[in-house]
């Protein structure tokens, strides 16, 4: 028993190690997105105190609109982190652990 979870806890570490980098570059992007969000936020409220009136298109509207691309590029990496190169192999294999 005690080398089946000693088995599992290797492949775990050996997953997060391969994948960590690329997850990182994904929180990174969704990072990036909230980000880009406030910053057009702020900018189209400045712009609204400032021309006391509303400025459409502004600046702040492609810093709010920015926000879907870059969620949208973040979760593709997330899906590319989970299925990494490194992972597809023990993927495939993974069913022949539990017989």
């Amino acid at each position: 028993m005690r080398k089946f979870f000693d088995e599992h806890r290797s492949l775990h570490y050996t997953e997060v190690a391969a994948s960590g980098r690329l997850v990182k570059i994904a929180w990174s992007i969704f990072t990036a997105a909230q980000l880009s969000a406030a910053i057009g936020t702020g900018l189209k409220r400045l712009l609204y105190t400032a021309a006391a009136f509303s400025v459409y298109p502004a600046i702040g509207d492609f810093f709010a609109l920015l926000f879907y691309p870059l969620v949208a590029a973040g979760a593709l990496w997330l899906l590319v982190a989970r299925f990494a190169p490194d992972e597809r192999p023990r993927l495939a294999s993974s069913d022949s652990r539990w017989s």
